[in-house]
């Protein structure tokens, strides 16, 4: 028995030692911004995929939906807000759920107007893309790329037990419709996260794609703490890039939407009831708050950050991006700067003992 334990321990401290965190481009910290007339995006192929073929057509194919998305995108959202107490037999029960959906369409012309400015692939095998679409100006040209995106959110309490459950789905469909002879491409990818148990289906035209089977971990980009004010959204990495940058990237146009000041309506209804059975005076109170928007929306991409093997993602209204700073930007260019100066005194010396 000893010496199965001691085996068991061997085992798991060299998986520990061996465990590999894998590392994002410092170029992902901060993208170009956008210009009077290109969009810049990124996108990400699936973790360790055989056929490099699939996994750039797959990074380039998110590429273009997420620039699509940034322009002129029509968004629809509600949320409700339910929570219950009562009083029965001397006891106090309350219970609190929350529900919110999102749907966002857009749509864009899609043909030979973009560029891949740079294409990386990390320890982890997943393509990393960074693209740049130049919008049609033609308000006649008729789209053919076609992107419908929905979000689900659920978090609820489970049996009066002050413990918080949630629920999140969110699914992406494109269709690229891509000459004369209506010769389409169709995408699905659907991300089930429950209390962080994620699973993921997706299909490539007509390709059932294996999903993402491991837990992966991935290296910070910063060194110390992360400043949230800095960031919309967040989400686990655990099943690789592409799946952490839809979920916040989702995340953060239905919160710039929910910010953003169109409201469309508000209601708020409650209800209460006496209940006196045997000779109990019990009390029970609902009351439900639902709040709906809808807007059209163009967005600019600010970059991301990994920290605590989560994605942050930074998104902005368009023309509204400011400035990014964060530390391991500043002590990257304080350690050049003093690097130089340690040069400089040394030939200066140099020069004078000469």
């Amino acid at each position: 028995m000893k010496h199965c334990i001691s085996i068991f321990l061997i085992s798991f401290i060299i998986n520990i030692s061996f465990a590999q965190e894998y590392k994002t481009p410092s170029w992902l910290q901060d993208l170009p911004q956008n210009e009077s007339d290109c969009i810049y995006a990124i996108g990400f192929s699936d973790p360790r995929m055989s056929d490099s073929v699939l996994a750039k057509n797959l990074a380039l194919n998110r590429a273009l939906s997420i620039a699509a998305i940034t322009k002129q995108s029509k968004i629809s959202y509600v949320s409700d807000f339910y929570e219950a107490k009562s009083e029965e037999y001397r006891w106090y029960f309350t219970k609190e759920s929350f529900e919110e959906y999102g749907k966002i369409k857009a749509s864009a012309y899609i043909n030979d107007n973009y560029e891949i400015i740079k294409t990386e692939t990390n320890s982890n095998g997943e393509i990393i893309l960074l693209l740049k679409l130049f919008p049609s100006q033609d308000i006649n040209l008729e789209h053919n790329y076609f992107i419908d995106l929905e979000y689900y959110n659920q978090v609820f309490e489970l049996n009066n037990t002050r413990s918080l459950e949630y629920f999140r789905n969110i699914k992406l469909n494109t269709l690229w419709i891509k000459n004369e002879n209506k010769d389409s491409l169709k995408t699905y990818y659907e991300i089930s996260n429950f209390n962080d148990y994620i699973n993921i289906e997706e299909i490539y035209d007509t390709l059932e794609i294996e999903a993402p089977r491991f837990h992966y971990t991935y290296k910070s980009s910063l060194e110390n703490n992360i400043d949230f004010k800095d960031f919309g959204s967040y989400s686990s990495l655990s099943k690789g890039l592409w799946q952490a940058y839809l979920d916040s990237y989702t995340q953060s146009i239905l919160l710039i939407t929910k910010n953003y000041s169109s409201k469309l309506g508000s209601i708020q209804d409650d209800f209460k009831e006496n209940r006196n059975d045997s000779g109990n005076n019990d009390l029970k109170t609902e009351s439900l708050a639902r709040n709906t928007f809808m807007n059209t929306l163009s967005f600019e991409l600010g970059g991301i950050e990994i920290f605590n093997n989560n994605l942050y993602n930074r998104l902005y209204l368009q023309n509204k991006r400011i400035a990014y700073k964060n530390e391991t930007f500043f002590k990257d260019k304080t350690s050049s700067q003093k690097d130089k100066n340690k040069k400089e005194c040394f030939l200066k010396k140099w020069f004078k003992k000469g």
